[in-house]
C-alpha cells in the first residue's frame, strides 16, 4: 500500500514536468546491472553544459537514511533506498550567496521523469551535482577550477521511499552554469546529443501509444510522417521531438508500413520499429522507438538486423489518410 501511495506522489509531482509522460502513463523500462554499469542506457556522468533541455530541477526528500546513503556499482544491492552511480559529495562553505546557489544546486535532482525497473523494484532515474569538494579544502584557489569540472551523476531514487517530490522552477540549466561559471558557449557534447535524442524518441512513441488509446489500438493510417506530426501533436504539445541532434542531420520518420495497422497485428512489437532516425549517427547507430513504447539507441549491426521488420506488411484497418494531409504542420526551430 506504502509503494502505491509513494508512487501515486512521484507521478503527481512530475506531471508538472513536460517531459515527465513515462511515469505519468506507468511506464517503466527494464534496467539490467550489466546496462548500468555499461553506460548502455544512461550516461554515468553528464557535463551540466550537456545536461538535455528535456531535465527539471527538482527537490526530493526520501525516507530514513537515503539522503546520505551512497552504493558503488559492485556492492549493488535492491534494498538499498538510493544507488549511486558514483557517490555524490556534500559541501562546506562561507555563507555568501554563491554557496547558497551552489548548495541549491547540490541538493538539485535533475530528471525528465523516467522511471526503470532494476531487481523488481522501480526507481527514478536522475543525476546530481558533483564535484571534487576535497580540492577545495585543501586548496581555497582551486574553487573555480573544481567547479568548472563538476559534473552531473547518475542516480536511481527507489520510488516507494519518495516522501516528498518539489519542482525548482528557479533553479534552470542557464542558473546552474552560471553557478559553475560555465556559461562561456562550449558546446554540447555528443553523448549529451544523443540522450536528448533518446528523450524525444520516447516522446514520440508515448504520444502514440496515447493516439492507439483513443483509436481502438490502431495506428494512424498515414501515408507520410508528416501526417503522423500532425496527428499525435495533441498528445506530445511539441514539435521539436521529431527533430533529431544527430550532427549528421535527419530526423525521426514514422514506419509507414505501420499506418492503419492495429496492435493485435503485430507478433513482435518489442522488435518492430515504429519510428526511426532517418540518418546514421557518425559511429552508424540510430534511435529507435518500437511499437511497445519503449526506445533505444541501436548500433549498425542491430539497425540491419531490423530492416526485415521495417519491411514487414501488416493488415491494414479504415482508409488512408491524404497524401498532403498535415502539410502545413512545420516542426519550431
Amino acid at each position: 500500500m506504502h509503494f502505491h501511495r509513494n508512487l501515486r506522489l512521484v507521478i503527481a509531482a512530475l506531471l508538472v514536468l513536460p517531459t515527465a509522460l513515462g511515469a505519468a502513463q506507468g511506464v517503466a523500462q527494464e534496467l539490467t546491472i550489466r546496462e548500468l554499469i555499461n553506460g548502455e542506457r544512461f550516461p554515468g556522468t553528464i557535463k551540466p553544459v550537456d545536461l538535455p533541455a528535456t531535465f527539471r530541477a527538482i527537490a526530493l526528500t526520501h525516507s530514513g537514511n537515503a539522503g546520505t546513503e551512497e552504493v558503488g556499482f559492485t556492492t549493488y544491492s535492491p534494498y538499498s533506498s538510493y544507488y549511486y552511480a558514483p557517490s555524490v559529495p556534500g559541501v562546506n562553505g562561507p555563507a555568501t550567496p554563491f554557496f547558497h546557489g551552489l548548495l541549491k544546486a547540490l541538493e538539485a535532482h535533475w530528471t525528465d521523469g523516467t522511471v526503470v525497473n532494476l531487481s523488481g523494484e522501480p526507481f527514478l532515474v536522475v543525476y546530481r551535482l558533483s564535484y571534487d569538494a576535497s580540492r577545495m579544502m585543501e586548496d581555497p584557489g582551486a574553487t573555480e577550477s573544481a567547479l568548472r569540472a563538476s559534473s552531473l551523476r547518475l542516480t536511481l531514487v527507489k520510488v516507494r521511499g519518495v516522501q516528498s517530490l518539489t519542482p525548482m522552477p528557479d533553479l534552470t540549466k542557464q542558473s546552474l552554469l552560471e553557478t559553475l561559471g560555465l556559461t562561456d558557449g562550449a558546446r554540447p557534447s555528443e553523448a549529451s546529443a544523443k540522450s536528448v535524442t533518446l528523450a524525444r524518441g520516447k516522446q514520440i512513441a508515448l504520444a502514440l501509444i496515447m493516439y492507439l488509446n483513443d483509436n481502438d489500438e490502431v495506428l494512424p493510417f498515414a501515408q507520410s510522417t508528416q501526417a503522423v506530426k500532425y496527428v499525435t501533436e495533441p498528445y506530445s504539445k511539441s514539435k521539436t521531438i521529431w527533430n533529431s541532434q544527430n550532427p549528421n542531420g535527419g530526423g525521426f520518420r514514422f514506419n509507414i508500413n505501420l499506418g492503419g495497422v492495429s496492435m493485435t497485428a503485430l507478433d513482435a512489437p518489442s522488435e518492430t520499429p515504429m519510428v526511426y532516425e532517418s540518418q546514421a549517427w557518425p559511429d552508424g547507430g540510430r534511435v529507435v522507438a518500437f511499437a511497445d513504447g519503449h526506445e533505444a539507441y541501436v548500433d549498425r549491426a542491430r539497425w540491419q538486423a531490423l530492416q526485415p521488420m521495417l519491411k514487414r506488411k501488416f493488415p491494414r484497418q479504415g482508409r488512408p489518410l491524404p497524401l498532403n494531409y498535415g502539410a502545413g504542420w512545420q516542426p519550431s526551430k
